[in-house]
């Protein structure tokens, strides 16, 4: 059970990663945009 836990959280990890790398790439292309997301 315990790494079944273990892989869970590798997996979220993971994917959250995958998604900030996205959301980077997408923010960088939209370079006329002025609004400021940063937090």
């Amino acid at each position: 059970m315990n790494e079944f836990i273990l892989l869970n959280i590798i997996y979220l990890i993971f994917i959250g990663y995958l998604m900030i790398r996205i959301y980077l790439a997408v923010t960088k292309e939209k370079k006329g945009e002025t609004k400021d997301v940063s937090p």
